[in-house]
């Protein structure tokens, strides 16, 4: 079964964008923003990665993140008994 993960990704000068991606598929292109999630097991542990890609060009107005909480993601979780997030930039 494939799931959908929305996500909010907040840029600056008050862009907002909400996709919903569907795990370990194609990702997803909206005005120079790119967004592609994959889940993978090891072991006992379910690992996600996501993939984020912002294109800026010279005569484009620029997609910068904003400083504060910038993404937002919610995992569909079923009784987690323990939880890790890392993120690593």
């Amino acid at each position: 079964m494939r799931e959908n993960v929305r996500c909010e990704i907040y840029c600056q000068k008050g862009k907002s964008f909400y996709p919903e991606i569907t795990l370990n598929t194609e990702g997803r292109e909206e005005e120079g923003l790119y967004v592609e999630m994959a889940e993978h097991m090891t072991k006992d542990c379910c690992l996600g990665e996501i993939c984020l890609r912002i294109q800026n060009t010279s005569n484009m107005e620029n997609f910068n993140l904003r400083a504060g909480r910038p993404v937002k993601i919610y995992l569909p979780m079923e009784q987690p008994e323990k939880m890790n997030c890392h993120v690593y930039v």
